[in-house]
């Protein structure tokens, strides 16, 4: 496409390739130009989700970003522990929509890591339990309200004629979203529907465990009117970012601990543990406080494999 712009308009980065950035305006008007070396090294790295000036045919400045997401970038496939290092997928984000599928394997452990490594600042996160119309969706839904009472969590099925009308209420005016999960989650069949027209395309789940094969390969913000903006990001097997943090995922264990005797308490056994008097006192359940410690091991393990 042919640019024809002499003065500096703002666009969004729609995706990226080796060569090219794609641009889109509030209007779907779209550009297409080269990623030149120069302008990486001028305005840093372009994500999908940054909002960039464009004034005769080239992209001249990046403006400040709201929120940055990431998530871990290496080779370790089948276990929460991965070597490497954080890769940038998303920026600018509103709303940060974590799809968990109602016919997969689902612990709660797996929305703590989900909430500890993906709560970034700026942006609200929520849970999106899809498949709704299978029979373990209602559990699933009523575990996550338990468990995480701050977040919003909205059942979705492809077959519920009112789903846009509730995605609509639950997320109100302009937002930009970012969806966030396993592959075989639903990601691009909840986009198609929610935009009523064929965005992504989309692929069966294996039989057997029901996992999904990477229908997306890479970022890409997609108009989805009248919610927004949708950021659509890979599958991937490993929740985690380098900005995991445990504390997030349990405000009420952090609380509770401001009042134990020692600064660095690990809630074992220590004298004047708040949170264990919690626990023998039936306040806060010893399940809650396991998944805290759970997830504690492997943040410091993780800090180990990367000194």
């Amino acid at each position: 496409m042919v640019n024809t712009i002499s003065k500096a308009e703002q666009f969004r980065v729609a995706s990226i390739d080796s060569k090219t950035v794609n641009l889109l305006d509030e209007n779907g008007r779209r550009l297409s130009l080269a990623l030149a070396k120069q302008l990486t090294k001028t305005l840093g790295r372009l994500v999908v989700g940054d909002i960039v000036l464009v004034a005769d045919g080239q992209v001249t400045q990046r403006q400040p970003r709201q929120n940055e997401l990431s998530k871990q970038r290496g080779t370790t496939s089948k276990s929460f522990h991965q070597k490497g290092k954080d890769q940038l997928v998303a920026a600018n984000i509103d709303f940060v929509l974590i799809t968990i599928a109602a016919d997969q394997r689902f612990t709660l452990s797996m929305v703590d890591r989900y909430v500890a490594s993906f709560s970034i600042p700026n942006a609200r996160l929520a849970i999106l339990v899809t498949k709704a119309d299978a029979p373990e969706s209602q559990r699933i839904y009523d575990q996550i309200r338990a468990a995480h009472p701050e977040l919003q969590v909205l059942r979705t099925s492809i077959y519920d004629q009112h789903l846009r009308t509730r995605f609509g209420r639950a997320f109100p005016g302009q937002n930009t979203f970012t969806l966030l999960g396993a592959s075989g989650t639903g990601k691009s069949t909840l986009i198609n529907y929610l935009a009523q027209t064929d965005l992504q395309t989309t692929n069966q789940t294996r039989t057997g465990d029901n996992r999904g094969k990477h229908t997306t390969t890479a970022s890409a913000l997609l108009p989805i009117a009248p919610f927004g903006y949708l950021i659509d990001t890979p599958g991937f097997k490993v929740i985690k970012s380098a900005d995991f943090d445990p504390d997030v995922a349990f405000p009420a264990i952090i609380e509770l601990a401001k009042q134990c005797q020692f600064s660095d308490c690990r809630h074992l056994s220590e004298p004047g543990c708040a949170v264990r008097q919690a626990v023998d006192a039936g306040a806060l359940d010893p399940a809650v406080l396991l998944r805290y410690q759970n997830l504690m091991r492997e943040a410091q393990l993780d800090q180990r494999r990367h000194r």
